[in-house]
């Protein structure tokens, strides 16, 4: 289930060190040091207000990324890092609900409103806009058909 974890750190990381002192430690979600850990390192990242939008202007020049793209990832989800050290970070952009673009195209392609799981641990943080909520909810994995 969802846990809030306030960070209060004004130091600013760039992407590449973000990955390498997470890359020194790894990831394991279950250890509380490891998750705190991540998620000083996350807040660093995101203090850099500048890094993403530049990230995207580059990445449109150059119309490439250095290493492969998961197929099952939609167009609003954009690969910072390659997997290593049990982790990896993306960037996903969402619309707002009075965004025109998800008005005209409905929530289906953002998987708006559809019931899903995750088979990984993973950390947020709010970078640009209102954010987004979630329900929560728990099953029986073994119960489920399909």
């Amino acid at each position: 289930m969802p846990q809030v974890i306030p960070v209060d750190d004004a130091q600013v990381a760039t992407l590449d060190e973000c990955v390498d002192a997470l890359r020194a430690t790894g990831f394991e979600p279950r250890d509380d040091e490891s998750l705190t850990h991540a998620a000083g390192q996350l807040r660093r990242l995101g203090n850099d207000r500048d890094f993403l939008g530049d990230l995207l202007v580059e990445e449109l020049a150059a119309r490439h990324r250095e290493f492969e793209r998961p197929d099952n990832y939609g167009p609003q989800c954009i690969v910072l890092s390659a997997p290593g050290a049990g982790f990896f970070l993306r960037a996903n952009m969402w619309p707002a609900a009075e965004d025109n673009m998800l008005k005209a195209s409905g929530g289906t392609s953002f998987s708006f409103g559809l019931p899903h799981d995750h088979n990984f641990s993973f950390l947020t943080l709010g970078y640009f806009g209102p954010g987004y909520w979630s329900d929560y909810y728990t099953f029986d994995h073994e119960a489920v058909a399909g």
